[in-house]
């Protein structure tokens, strides 16, 4: 062989790739030529990062046989650093995948949502780094044009990274409620959430004191709050401040979330020497349980002895609810953003109940979840109407689904044809979600919406009433 013709040889292989290439070669047509741990973007099938999968809402493939689905994800810590599952997030879940499986019947000119979920709490690198990196993989390689995003924290994370900033895609949250999300929706634009700011349900809990100890002037209520900036100190803060306006004697008690074991001992001694009547606790399901059922070991801490807690949203979980903590717990008061403030309540609480088997009202921001979902959705058709998928289009659908002087549209699925059809014309709506009215401070990216009042009674959990801060 000449040495020309041995140089040709050597290069076929790679000029045939290039070929092959060039001639518009397909992996793939859909996510399910990839099978079931990948993803098909622009023909090729792509390995989802481990913690992350297809959700096939309702149980069907009727989004991810189409090669056509639009992609939304969602950030989730199903699952904790112990690898046990997180109930309320898990609930959460489902009501985007029912929101999905029920606009799915029509979709969006006949194109379906595909949901994706990442587990941001997984032992395996859960936290900060797995939301960067979820973010980063889905905006670069499925260009994905909105996140659902669980806890204040992540949604930050999700929201300032430069990917994402470059994109504009838009994230919204179903449980976020720090009040610093609102200049991070002024400085990183295009971030959402459903429920109302911690600020507002501190000031909802502290009316519920006052009228439970009227003579606040004598009273000591203090509060226990973990020490993230994301979620407790941004609640405990504000909780102390208004407790002290009320005219409470009050300390705050920050506990570190990364040593609850060797904080518990220092908190519980103080309390018990300050003797309060009340306890505000702003903490997570395990560290409540750990807390209660050291305090119950002192007399002046115990239900018997007159003391009670006071509890908040993320303790709105069966969860919490143990033998050991139900003696102290038993009829204790607790706030959350309101579940069931809008007329799309009902038909939302008879879908999830049926298709699940259990009340949505057991946990907290199930309905915000559903109505995130849907408020996705929706601005996806806003955004059509320009002919765009792009997340900055989103933002701006966004701005259309509160017009107060329309008739409101509950957020259901014999509703989305109506509200959908408006919004691909390029007209405003009026949404109301199951969890209330959806009537978007445009400056801040959040809604104004009342609070339920909760109640711990025959070992569960249920709402009493609605009220406004």
């Amino acid at each position: 062989m000449n040495p020309r013709s041995w140089f040709f040889w050597l290069l076929l292989p790679l000029v045939g790739c290039s070929f092959t290439t060039a001639g518009n070669f397909e992996e793939c047509k859909n996510d399910l030529d990839c099978g079931t741990v990948a993803a098909c973007s622009k023909g090729y099938c792509l390995t989802l990062p481990a913690g992350c999968r297809r959700e096939e809402a309702g149980g069907t493939v009727a989004a991810f046989d189409k090669t056509d689905r639009i992609p939304i994800a969602a950030l989730l810590p199903l699952s904790n650093s112990e690898g046990l599952t997180d109930d309320s997030e898990v609930q959460g879940l489902n009501a985007m995948r029912l929101a999905a499986s029920e606009v799915n019947r029509t979709g969006i000119k006949g194109r379906p949502f595909g949901l994706f979920v990442c587990d941001i709490g997984r032992s395996d690198g859960g936290g900060d780094d797995a939301t960067r990196k979820y973010t980063g993989w889905m905006v670069e390689n499925l260009q994905v044009p909105a996140f659902i995003v669980s806890g204040s924290g992540a949604t930050t994370q999700a929201a300032t990274l430069p990917a994402r900033l470059d994109a504009g895609t838009l994230v919204i949250s179903a449980n976020a409620t720090s009040p610093s999300l609102s200049s991070t929706f002024r400085t990183a634009g295009n971030v959402w959430r459903v429920p109302p700011s911690d600020d507002l349900q501190a000031r909802a809990l502290t009316n519920l004191i006052k009228a439970d100890f009227p003579d606040a002037g004598t009273t000591r209520v203090d509060v226990i709050y973990v020490n993230d900036s994301a979620y407790g100190t941004s609640f405990g803060l504000p909780m102390v401040e208004s407790l002290r306006a009320a005219g409470f004697i009050t300390d705050g008690r920050p506990f570190p979330v990364d040593d609850l074991a060797g904080a518990i001992t220092p908190i519980i001694n103080g309390l018990s020497n300050a003797s309060p009547k009340a306890t505000v606790l702003i903490a997570f399901p395990p560290e409540a349980r750990a807390l209660i059922t050291r305090a119950k070991t002192f007399p002046a801490l115990t239900r018997a002895g007159g003391h009670r807690w006071y509890l908040t949203d993320a303790m709105k979980d069966p969860a919490v609810l143990t033998p050991e903590t139900l003696t102290e717990l038993d009829q204790a008061i607790g706030t959350a953003p309101a579940q069931g403030a809008g007329n799309a309540f009902p038909a939302f609480r008879d879908s999830f109940r049926t298709r699940y088997g259990i009340d949505p009202n057991t946990f907290s921001f199930t309905s915000h979840s559903y109505d995130a979902m849907w408020l996705v959705m929706l601005a996806t058709a806003a955004a059509q109407s320009t002919s765009s998928f792009a997340g900055p289009a989103l933002g701006q659908g966004m701005g259309k689904l509160a017009n107060t002087t329309q008739q409101p549209i509950p957020l259901r699925a014999d509703k989305w044809t109506e509200a959908s059809n408006l919004l691909l014309e390029g007209k405003s709506i009026n949404a109301e979600g199951s969890s209330g009215a959806l009537d978007f401070d445009l400056d801040a990216g959040v809604p104004a919406a009342p609070y339920e009042v909760w109640q711990v009674s025959d070992g569960g959990i249920r709402v009493l009433r609605l009220t406004n801060p």
